[in-house]
């Protein structure tokens, strides 16, 4: 879990995620962390799916 806010907190801090982005976050079976940014659609996409099934 650690490991994952660490990812997560530098991109915030390098500006590439901000306030009501959407972020996807991978983990590769050799246990390194991709973070990616979304755009809007994808935002739209999440919205759309009903409770409990995300």
């Amino acid at each position: 879990m650690r490991l994952i806010e660490d990812c997560l907190a530098e991109r915030i801090l390098v500006g590439d995620i901000k306030e009501g982005d959407v972020v996807i976050m991978d983990v590769d079976p050799d246990g390194s962390i991709a973070v990616l940014a979304g755009d809007k659609k994808m935002r739209a996409e999440i919205d759309a799916v009903p409770a409990g099934i995300a």
